[in-house]
């Protein structure tokens, strides 16, 4: 028997164990026609099929009981003593003459189904398809509905001919009423089902009217308790009254869902930290409305997540906490290098306060901007590894003096490098003094290989120095320093970054600090 037109045949693995070479062709066949896009394995032997369903573990095993050596019901036996193997459902083939012993042998061997040979395509179908569940419902129906009709026309021109033509057509009729009556419930006991499950989630769930009201067709017990409150409050249309008493919040809520139900945009449809307050106590929830297809109804789905909001506001806490911890460490540190530098005491703070301020001016995120502001507070920590006398020389250094001067910026990330700050403070104190033309130190970075952040601090950085006293000349002033940063932008300093400076101290009166 062959598929019938418009039906949807599931595919599937399935093992045919049967000694006679015949009866395996004649049922791989059958399985074939009916579900071709099926694996269909076969086996001539007990001890045979029990290794192929070890090695495959197929969906369903169709068994004969006459075979040598081992017969089926020792193998039915097997298999369902088999941790492995004792869910696969088993169907037993038999030529033996349909007897209750032979029904009660198979039960008790654990199998599933019970069919004679010649096995009735129909019966073993159904058989195999209730094992392996059966495809969706009103597909099935529809299918039917389809067949039913054909065969009313067909029994009609034979009607014409004959009046046993008329008789077979009333058993066919009664044979698919009975099928039809078997699918509707069928039907019920999905939806039954359904509601079973749906009643007990941990979730609220509800089905609801998109009117001015809300009008429920369902709702589990969940949904009410997660608005505190329980079904006969929020019935027949009352959802707004018992969730805000307040008139005006109470409108604009109700029309904020309408709005968001029929804009048909599902980004729309999700609320998240919806505080419920009741009985003194806040909590929260998150809903997600989603509409049904040509059907003025809405599925909603309702959780709690108040203990995320509450896990979320104690890691913004947390978070607080560390930066605080960071910020006095790094001015620690920050203290450290200017005791062992008297000459250069307030440079690193200075510094700090006009690189904040530039990226402040070039509209840096505000992460970034702490992340620059710490890092600047420290950016020399590297001069710990410097001789004081070589900090504190009243003379300009010589070349060899300087070249040790210059490794400040790497020991400074040497020293950073391993501590996991949430920024890259290590890097921009690295990159401090390298120049967009390649000829800083210590890596002779050049344009976009080096941060951003470390191009603010190296402008910051020579503008202080150039505009403060250091140990070896006096200081040189504002507008000097102005004039360096000018004259090398796109050479030494990015561009972006040196107007700004110069935006701070020629048009918003910037001063460095004291």
């Amino acid at each position: 028997m062959g598929k019938t037109k418009g039906e949807s045949i599931m595919g599937g693995t399935f093992l045919v164990i049967d000694d006679t070479p015949d009866n395996l062709i004649s049922m791989k066949a059958i399985l074939e026609d009916v579900f071709p896009d099926s694996r269909i394995f076969t086996a001539d032997s007990g001890a045979g099929g029990l290794d192929v369903a070890r090695a495959e573990n197929p969906d369903v095993i169709l068994l004969d009981i006459l075979m040598p050596e081992m017969d089926g019901f020792e193998v039915c036996s097997i298999l369902k003593n088999d941790d492995v193997l004792s869910d696969i459902p088993v169907i037993i083939l038999t030529a033996l003459q349909e007897t209750r012993e032979n029904r009660m042998q198979a039960l008790q061997a654990g199998a599933e189904a019970f069919l004679s040979k010649p096995v009735d395509t129909l019966e073993l179908t159904a058989q195999l398809r209730a094992m392996m569940k059966i495809r969706e419902a009103n597909r099935s129906k529809r299918s039917e509905k389809e067949l039913l009709s054909r065969m009313v026309r067909e029994k009609t021109r034979d009607l014409e001919n004959s009046q046993s033509a008329l008789l077979n057509l009333l058993d066919d009729l009664k044979a698919e009423n009975k099928a039809r009556k078997e699918k509707e419930e069928e039907l019920e006991e999905n939806r039954l089902l359904l509601t079973t499950i749906m009643d007990n989630l941990p979730i609220g769930i509800a089905v609801s009217t998109l009117d001015t009201g809300i009008s429920f067709d369902y709702m589990n017990d969940v949904f009410p308790a997660m608005f505190k409150t329980d079904r006969e409050h929020i019935k027949d249309g009352r959802f707004w009254e018992e969730l805000f008493t307040e008139p005006d919040r109470r409108e604009k809520a109700r029309q904020t869902l309408i709005e968001d139900m029929r804009s048909g945009d599902l980004s729309r449809m999700y609320w998240q930290n919806i505080p419920i307050e009741k009985g003194g106590a806040i909590t929260y929830v998150d809903a997600k409305n989603v509409p049904i297809r040509g059907k003025n109804l809405f599925v909603s789905t309702v959780w709690d997540v108040t203990d995320r909001i509450l896990a979320q506001e104690q890691t913004i806490r947390n978070l607080e906490h560390v930066r605080r911890t960071l910020s006095s460490f790094v001015q620690a540190m920050s203290t450290t290098v200017e005791t062992r530098d008297p000459y250069t005491a307030g440079h690193q703070r200075r510094v700090a306060d006009l690189a904040r301020a530039i990226a402040i001016e070039m509209k840096m995120s505000a992460d970034e901007i702490e992340g620059l502001y710490l890092a600047a507070q420290i950016h020399d920590i590297g001069k710990i590894s410097i001789p004081a006398e070589l900090l504190s020389m009243p003379r300009k250094l010589t070349d060899i003096e300087f070249a040790l001067m210059k490794t400040h910026s790497q020991s400074g990330f040497d020293i950073l490098k391993d501590i996991e700050f949430p920024w890259p403070i290590a890097r921009i104190i690295l990159e401090h003094h390298e120049k967009l033309n390649g000829s800083g130190y210590p890596l002779g970075k050049t344009g976009s290989s080096i941060l951003p952040e470390s191009r603010i601090l190296a402008v910051a950085d020579v503008v202080e120095a150039v505009a403060s006293h250091r140990p070896y000349r006096a200081a040189l002033g504002i507008q000097v320093a102005m004039n360096e940063i000018e004259k090398n932008v796109n050479i030494y300093y990015d561009a972006d970054v040196v107007e700004a400076c110069l935006t701070l101290f020629r048009k918003r009166t910037y001063e460095l600090a004291v």
